[in-house]
């Protein structure tokens, strides 16, 4: 809070505060579980990571919002079925998931894709979400090339 105005809105904010209920406390839970099923990178978009700058110049919280898209639209391909030997059956979609993932994430200059990550991990110290950075970089690097 950095003016009067700021603190009197978070004070009113408080002032009829009620505590969540046992059974608002279950629908969270249950909420959280789904959500971790859904493969998501649980970045906030703080810019921690990129404070100083990342040294190839990857917008690691820009990937991780792109890729988050990708997840929330169902459109992260599926490497593990483009590997299997069964994969005739999905091709149209794996095709369609692709396109789509590479049209989002070729939204990023090829110098700045996850690609370009060294895994110096300088980022990983300064998340304040414990993200294994370079590791997420690689996975979605796999998923790029894969699917190229």
């Amino acid at each position: 809070m950095s003016t009067l105005e700021q603190v009197e809105d978070n004070v009113a904010t408080l002032t009829n505060f009620q505590p969540l209920t046992a059974d608002e406390y279950k629908v969270i839970a249950q909420a959280l579980k789904e959500y971790r099923k859904t493969h998501s990178i649980d970045c906030t978009e703080c810019d921690y990571c990129i404070t100083p700058p990342c040294p190839v110049g990857i917008d690691i919280p820009r990937v991780f919002s792109l890729y988050n898209d990708c997840v929330a639209e169902g459109i992260v391909p599926n490497l593990d079925l483009k590997r299997t030997s069964d994969r005739t059956k999905h091709t149209a979609e794996l095709e369609r998931q692709s396109r789509a993932f590479l049209k989002k994430m070729n939204t990023i200059p090829k110098k700045h894709q996850p690609m370009a990550c060294t895994k110096c991990d300088i980022c990983v110290p300064k998340c304040p979400q414990d993200i294994h950075i370079s590791e997420k970089m690689i996975f979605i690097a796999e998923l790029i090339k894969a699917f190229q």
